[in-house]
């Protein structure tokens, strides 16, 4: 259910550390590095090689976290109304909201 904008087209997670590399696509930066390792960077998506200039993805890296933290919110007050009914369902809304946070600056986290 994670807006695929969102994601990366080479991993497929939920950006952490996006990039622009000059394709008009934004990349895990993980990846753009494993993809420019033999010196040059060919994108994915459109195929052509490209200088190796990864500049931040400042407003995708924004747009994730912010899905992130009212991700958790829901996933939080979801565990609470099924805690009583369906345990098992409230455990795994928490480990999910607990892979969120594991990619939010501590700072962020409360």
């Amino acid at each position: 259910e994670e807006d695929s904008a969102l994601c990366c087209p080479v991993t497929l997670v939920l950006f952490v550390d996006p990039v622009h590399p000059g394709d008009g696509f934004a990349y895990e930066r993980t990846a753009a590095d494993e993809l420019s390792a033999s010196g040059t960077f060919t994108s994915p998506m459109t195929r052509v090689e490209l200088p190796i200039q990864f500049e931040a993805a400042a407003d995708v890296r924004a747009q994730a976290r912010a899905f992130r933290i009212e991700r958790c919110a829901a996933l939080a007050a979801f565990a609470r109304e099924a805690a009583a009914v369906q345990p098992a369902m409230a455990v795994e809304a928490c480990e999910r909201a607990s892979e969120y946070l594991a990619a939010l600056p501590p700072e962020e986290v409360r």
